[in-house]
C-alpha cells in the first residue's frame, strides 16, 4: 500500500533535520548481529523492535537475530524517528518429496524399476552436504537388498533407490534410509517396503480330455479346460503344443484364450478320415515363468465303425376283400448291425402296381426302432398290388435297405360316389343351389340297404341328405342353408353307407364357404403433425381405406369430432368406393401454441364394422425465444491494468423451433468521457445454443482509462425469435491507480522541485523509491500537532476526509501546505487522490 509524506520527514517543519539509519532492509540469519547507527540524530537516541521474537535491539542499536521473520527496528529522538527492516530467514532443513516407497518383484525374476525421491531445502539460505547417513535393515531380514545414489550433495537434489531381488525369497522386507546433511538440520527418515511374490504356477481343471465319434460322421464336441495360476501372480506367455502318439496324427486342434492366466484350452477333434480305433495325443501346456511347467493333458479319440441298417423281415404279404376292411397291420423291427448310433432313420414308399395303397410309419428315427405297416383296401378294385419300401439313413453304411409288399384285393360289392367331393359357396342373404351325389356299386354283387348319415366337423345343422332310393344306383340330394351362420367356410362329411359293402362307410368331404360382408381396413389408425408458430403449416398425411370382407365397400364417407380446439383439420376420400385415400390436413389458423386432438371417422352403410376412428393429435411450438444466462454483468479493472478476464454469456432457444440468425452489438450509456471502446465481445455461432464472450479493457499504464463507473447494453437479436431484442447490462467500476493515475501527475510537476536526486530531501523520482520512502506513514500516528487529533494519520485507509495529507493538498499557503512554495495541486488531482484514500489507498 503507497502512502504520502510530507517533504519535511517526521516533522510539520520544512525545515527539520532529516535522520536515517545506516543500514536499509537487512537480512539475517538465527544467531546472526548487526550494528545500526542514527545519522543526523538529534538527541538521544532510543532503539526499539517491532517483534522481538524476531530481532532484539539494545540501547545501541546493535540486533541480534532470534527467529524466522520480518521486524522493524525504530531510532527514535525527541524530535526524529526512522526505521528499518530486518528480514531473519529460516535456517535450511531437509525436504522430502515421499517418506514412504514402495517395491514388489517375484521371487525368481526380474528387480523392480528404479523410483527417485527429490530432495529440497524446506527452509532459506543453501543446504549442502546432503549423503545418506545409513540403511538399517528390518530385524532378522537379510540386508544389502537396497542400493542408493544420491545426483547431487546440494538441494535440491535426487536420491535414486533400487531394489534387488536376488536371494530373497516370497515375503514382505523393510529398510530405513537416513539423509542428513552438513547444515546443522534434523535427520530424515525414507521407509523402503520391498514385497517378494511367490512365482506362478499352472493349475489346469482336468488332467485328461476323451472324445468318441464314428467313422466318417460329425465331430465330437469340444472339450474346454479351465487354466488358473496357484499363486496370486499370474502366469504369463502360456503356450500349447501337440505330441501324438503312435497312431495318426492331425487329427486334434489346441487353442488357448489367453496367454496368461486365467486362460482356457479348447480341444477339438476331427473325425476326418480316421478308420474305427483308438487315437492318443499329449497336449503341453508351457510358461516361461510358471514354477511346475510344463503340464501335459493325456488326450484320447475312440472312433467307432459307421452304423449299419438291420432289418427283422425283407417282404411282407397282405390280403383283404373289394370295399372291405384294410388288412391288420404288420411290424418290421429296425435296429443298427454296426457301430456308434443309427439316426435319422426315414422310409418311403415305390410302388409297382397301383399308387397311394400303402401306409408305411416308424414310431422313432433312431434305432432300435419298429415299422409298421398296412396297405389300406379304400377304393381299389380287385386284383394284386406290389410296391417296395425302402428304409434309409444318412450315417449307414449300408443305405438304403428295401422291403417287398403283396397285397391281394378280393372282389365284392363296394361304394362308390360321383363327386367324391362336394363345394358349396354362398352368402349370408341367398339359398344355394340343391346339389347331387350318385352312388353306385363299384364291386361285385348287389349294392343295397343303402343310408347316409352327416358329420359336422365345424357349425351344425346347416346341411340335409336325401337318398332317393337303398339300393344303387342312387342319388343324395344335398342342400345347405346359412341360416343362424356367419360368414366363413363350414366343414362336414356325409358317411354313405350298406350292409353289403366291404368299403362301408364311405366318406364324402362337403365344404360350405360363406363370403364375408365388406369390411373396412384403414392402414394407419392414428397421425401426428407437428408445426412451430411463424412456420408454413405441416404437409397432408394419407391413410389408405381397404376392403377387408368380401362384396363391395362403397359409399364410404368421413366426420370429424374434435377432442381440443375446431376448425383446424381436414380429411377427403379420393373415392366413395375402397380401395381409395383419404388425404389428412392440419392446419394452424388462429391456434395458439400447445397440443389439439381429433378423430376423423370413417363409415360405409354397407361395411360390417363401420365406423372406424382415426385419431389425430396436432402439436404446435412456440416460436423460437432469446434465452440468456444472465442479464447483468459486472467488470472490475484497476485503471491502466490492461483487459479482464472474459466473461461468458450463454444464448438459448427458450422457445420452440429453432433459434437462428443471431446478432450482438454493444451500446454504450455512462461513464468518464471517453465512454466508449471499453467494452469487447464475440458472439460464438448464430444459432442457438451459442455464448457471448466480454472483456473490459481499464486501458494501459502509458494511457490508462479514466477512473469512475461505465455502463453499457449489449444487445442481441433474432430475426427469428418472438422476443427480440434482448439486453444485458454491463457495468464497469474502474478504481484509481496510484501508479498509472497519481504518480505519473503528482511527481513531475509538484515534488521533483524537492525530491530529486542530489536534493536535501529523500529521492523519489521512481515508483519504488516513493513507495520506500512512505512505507509505514498509514499506520503511525501524528503527535505533535494541533490538528492531529482531526487528523490522526498523514493518510487514513478509507477516509480522505480524515487524512492529513488531504488538508495539506487544499491549503493554498503557509506551512502545513504541500507542496511547498506558491503551486497548488488541481482539484482535479485533488479528487483522484481522495477517490485513491476513500478506495483504501491501494498499492497499485
Amino acid at each position: 500500500m503507497f502512502t504520502l509524506l510530507a517533504c519535511t520527514g517526521g516533522s510539520d517543519s520544512p525545515t527539520a533535520p532529516t535522520m536515517s539509519i545506516n543500514i536499509q532492509n537487512a537480512s539475517l540469519e538465527i544467531g546472526q548481529n548487526v550494528q545500526l547507527s542514527a545519522v543526523n540524530a538529534r538527541g538521544v537516541v532510543t532503539w526499539t523492535s517491532s517483534n522481538t521474537a524476531v530481532a532484539t535491539v539494545v540501547s545501541t542499536g546493535f540486533v541480534s537475530a532470534a527467529g524466522p521473520g520480518t521486524a522493524t527496528i525504530t531510532a527514535a529522538t525527541a524530535s526524529q524517528t526512522a526505521s528499518t527492516a530486518v528480514t531473519v530467514l529460516q535456517p535450511p532443513s531437509i525436504g522430502l518429496a515421499a517418506t514412504s516407497v514402495t517395491f514388489s518383484a517375484r521371487a525368481g525374476g526380474a528387480g523392480p524399476a528404479a523410483q527417485a525421491v527429490a530432495i529440497v531445502n524446506a527452509g532459506q539460505g543453501t543446504l549442502a552436504g546432503v549423503q545418506v547417513g545409513a540403511v538399517t535393515y528390518g530385524v532378522g531380514q537379510p540386508g544389502q537388498w537396497l542400493s542408493t545414489t544420491i545426483s547431487s550433495s546440494t538441494a535440491p537434489s535426487t536420491l535414486t533407490l533400487n531394489a534387488s531381488v536376488a536371494g530373497l525369497i516370497p515375503g514382505s522386507y523393510s529398510a530405513t534410509v537416513q539423509l542428513i546433511a552438513s547444515a546443522p538440520t534434523m535427520p530424515r527418515d525414507i521407509n523402503v517396503t520391498f514385497t517378494v511374490t511367490a512365482p506362478p504356477t499352472i493349475e489346469i481343471s482336468a488332467t485328461s480330455a476323451q472324445f468318441t465319434g464314428v467313422a466318417g460322421g460329425a465331430n465330437p464336441t469340444p472339450v474346454t479346460i479351465n487354466i488358473t495360476s496357484g499363486t496370486p501372480a499370474p502366469a504369463t506367455g502360456l503356450s500349447a503344443s501337440i505330441s501324438y502318439g503312435q497312431s495318426a496324427s492331425g487329427w486334434l486342434t489346441a487353442q488357448l484364450s489367453s496367454m496368461t492366466t486365467p486362460s482356457s484350452l479348447s480341444l477339438t477333434a476331427t473325425t476326418g478320415a480316421l478308420t474305427p480305433g483308438t487315437y492318443t495325443a499329449s497336449v503341453i501346456l508351457a510358461s516361461p515363468d510358471a514354477a511346475n511347467a510344463p503340464r501335459t493333458v493325456i488326450v484320447s479319440f475312440a472312433v467307432a465303425a459307421r452304423p449299419s441298417i438291420a432289418l427283422s423281415g425283407s417282404s411282407l404279404d397282405f390280403a383283404a376283400t373289394v370295399g372291405g376292411a384294410n388288412a391288420a397291420t404288420q411290424p418290421v423291427q429296425v435296429t443298427n448291425s454296426g457301430g456308434g448310433s443309427l439316426t435319422g432313420i426315414a422310409v418311403s414308399v415305390d410302388y409297382t402296381t397301383g399308387a397311394g395303397w400303402l401306409s408305411a410309419s416308424l414310431n422313432q428315427t433312431s434305432a432300435p426302432a419298429t415299422l409298421t405297416v398296412q396297405p389300406v383296401t379304400g377304393s381299389l378294385a380287385a386284383g394284386t398290388y406290389s410296391a417296395t419300401i425302402r428304409v434309409t439313413a444318412p450315417q449307414a453304411s449300408n443305405t438304403p435297405q428295401s422291403i417287398a409288399v403283396t397285397f391281394t384285393v378280393g372282389a365284392g360289392a363296394l361304394i362308390a360316389t360321383s363327386p367324391t367331393t362336394l363345394s358349396i359357396t354362398g352368402s349370408l342373404s341367398s339359398l344355394p343351389a340343391v346339389r347331387q351325389v350318385v352312388v353306385s356299386n363299384a364291386g361285385g354283387g348287389s349294392l343295397s340297404g343303402l343310408s347316409v348319415g352327416i358329420q359336422y366337423q365345424t357349425g351344425s345343422g346347416w346341411l340335409t341328405a336325401t337318398l332317393n332310393t337303398t339300393t344303387a344306383p342312387a342319388s343324395i340330394s344335398v342342400q345347405a342353408s346359412p341360416t343362424g351362420l356367419t360368414a366363413g367356410t363350414y366343414t362336414a362329411v356325409l358317411r354313405v353307407m350298406s350292409p353289403s359293402a366291404s368299403n362301408s362307410p364311405v366318406s364324402v368331404p362337403v365344404t360350405y364357404t360363406i363370403a364375408a360382408e365388406p369390411e373396412i381396413v384403414l392402414s394407419a389408425t392414428s397421425r401426428s403433425f407437428s408445426m412451430v408458430i411463424g412456420e408454413a403449416n405441416p404437409v397432408s398425411q394419407n391413410v389408405v381405406v381397404s376392403n377387408g370382407g368380401g362384396g363391395t365397400l362403397s359409399s364410404l364417407s368421413t366426420s370429424i369430432v374434435y377432442g381440443s380446439g375446431s376448425g383446424w383439420l381436414s380429411a377427403s376420400l379420393s373415392s366413395s368406393t375402397a380401395p381409395t385415400t383419404i388425404a389428412v390436413s392440419a392446419s394452424r389458423g388462429a391456434l395458439a401454441a400447445g397440443t389439439y386432438t381429433a378423430t376423423v371417422i370413417v363409415s360405409s352403410p354397407v361395411a360390417s364394422n363401420s365406423p372406424r376412428a382415426i385419431d389425430v393429435t396436432f402439436t404446435i411450438a412456440a416460436a423460437p425465444s432469446i434465452g440468456l444466462s444472465t442479464s447483468a454483468l459486472g467488470f472490475n479493472r484497476v485503471s491502466g491494468s490492461g483487459a479482464t478476464d472474459p466473461s461468458t454469456i450463454t444464448i438459448t432457444n427458450a422457445g420452440g423451433g429453432t433459434l437462428s440468425g443471431l446478432s450482438a452489438s454493444i451500446v454504450y450509456l455512462t461513464g468518464p468521457s471517453p465512454n466508449t471502446g471499453w467494452l469487447s465481445g464475440t458472439l460464438t455461432g448464430t444459432t442457438a445454443p451459442a455464448s457471448v464472450n466480454l472483456v473490459a479493457n481499464a486501458g494501459t499504464p502509458s494511457v490508462p482509462r479514466a477512473p469512475g463507473t461505465y455502463t453499457a447494453l449489449v444487445r442481441v437479436t433474432s430475426a427469428v425469435a418472438s422476443n427480440s431484442p434482448r439486453d444485458i447490462q454491463v457495468e464497469f467500476e474502474v478504481p484509481v491507480s496510484f501508479v498509472n493515475n497519481i504518480y505519473s501527475q503528482l511527481y513531475p510537476t509538484y515534488c521533483e522541485a524537492c525530491h530529486f536526486s542530489g536534493g536535501s530531501q529523500p529521492n523519489l523520482s521512481s515508483v519504488s523509491a516513493f513507495r520506500a520512502s512512505m512505507i509505514g506513514v498509514l499506520t503511525t500516528n501524528r503527535t505533535g500537532n494541533p490538528l492531529a487529533t482531526t487528523y490522526p494519520r498523514r493518510i487514513v485507509a478509507g477516509s480522505a476526509t480524515m487524512s492529513y495529507l488531504t488538508y495539506q493538498l487544499q491549503k493554498s499557503t503557509g506551512a502545513l501546505h504541500m507542496p511547498t512554495g506558491a503551486q497548488t495541486v488541481p482539484a482535479s488531482l485533488r479528487t483522484l487522490i481522495s477517490s485513491w484514500i476513500n478506495q483504501g489507498a491501494n498499492n497499485n
